[in-house]
């Protein structure tokens, strides 16, 4: 029986880049620049302050990675969560 169609595999992007197929990388894990993390932080805080006092609040790292938000976040407020822990702390 003759195939009308082929399986494709769609192409990966990221930063406008094609992605190179990675075999170690089943979780599509994506890293975060730390400078790129450090402006989202300081944004995210403005916003907050203007409506509420983020001393109030425990920051939840959902995917902590190799905890570059994780790392700006106040000490004894922070929970980092990953898949597939880095280092130590993460749950």
């Amino acid at each position: 029986m003759q195939t009308l169609f082929k399986e494709v595999t769609p192409k990966r992007y990221a930063n406008g880049n094609e992605m190179k197929e990675n075999s170690s990388n089943v979780l599509d894990q994506y890293f975060t620049k730390p400078s790129v993390a450090l402006k989202c932080f300081q944004k995210a805080c403005e916003v907050i302050k203007k409506y509420e006092n983020p001393d109030d609040f425990i920051f939840l790292e959902p995917s902590a990675g190799d905890g570059v938000f994780y790392d700006l976040f106040p000490k004894d407020r922070r929970i980092g969560i990953d898949i597939e822990p880095k280092r130590d702390g993460f749950i």
